[in-house]
């Protein structure tokens, strides 16, 4: 999925890329600009330093339409790079 592939993108450019993502809010930048938002939902990207690595986590709340019916489903990524 994007969100996927975005926290993926993310993590690594933090670990390897110290002028593209040489701070929390650049590799939140980063991700967003991965990410290719076809839901009209606003995701939000999170980047900290774990034991793992640079680890970088991505959610959105999609909600699918139905008819008359609605349904709202969380979707996450989380995603470390060393």
């Amino acid at each position: 999925s994007s969100l996927r592939y975005a926290t993926e993108a993310a993590a690594r450019c933090a670990s390897v890329n110290a002028v593209a993502c040489s701070d929390a809010a650049e590799t939140q930048d980063y991700a967003l600009s991965h990410f290719k938002n076809l839901s009209g939902s606003t995701a939000t990207f999170a980047s900290t330093t774990e034991t793992c690595g640079s680890q970088v986590t991505g959610s959105i709340t999609y909600t699918l339409k139905v008819s008359t019916y609605s349904l709202t489903i969380p979707l996450s990524s989380r995603s470390c790079f060393p």
